[in-house]
């Protein structure tokens, strides 16, 4: 059962090549006690499996900041199962109508992740190397 709890410090660890694909964790607890963003542990079976930042850019839009399964848990399905059950969650207790999203180009398994989930390329930062992604309800 996955289940999300609101956190306010991420408690996941991620493989050294990822680090920088996701903001420090200092800046998240930064946005988070500021309250600039809002966050969730991600549990499965009443364990932290992973980490969900967001912060709303206009009313029932979400920008999803940083989303990671701990090192521990990769490559067995739990980011998409989890980002999926999160999608849900969010339209139901947040109105959520749209969620957007950003990845490196680099980050192959961002992108496909995003595009299975049914999220639309939207633009690409070429100076940033970035590419902004959006899943419309």
């Amino acid at each position: 059962m996955i289940e999300f709890a609101l956190s306010k410090a991420m408690k996941v660890a991620v493989k050294p090549h990822q680090t920088k694909q996701i903001s420090a964790k200092e800046k998240i607890e930064k946005m988070l006690l500021e309250n600039k963003a809002f966050a969730f542990d991600i549990l499965v079976d009443k364990q932290i499996v992973g980490f969900a930042m967001l912060r709303e850019y206009e009313p029932n839009k979400y920008f999803l900041w940083n989303y990671a399964i701990d090192k521990d848990f990769q490559g067995q399905g739990l980011g998409k199962k989890c980002l999926k059950e999160l999608i849900v969650f969010l339209k139901e207790h947040y109105a959520c109508k749209a969620l957007s999203t950003t990845y490196k180009m680099t980050n192959y398994t961002a992108k496909k992740l995003y595009q299975d989930l049914g999220f639309q390329e939207t633009e690409v930062v070429e100076d940033q190397q970035e590419v902004d992604m959006l899943l419309k309800f």
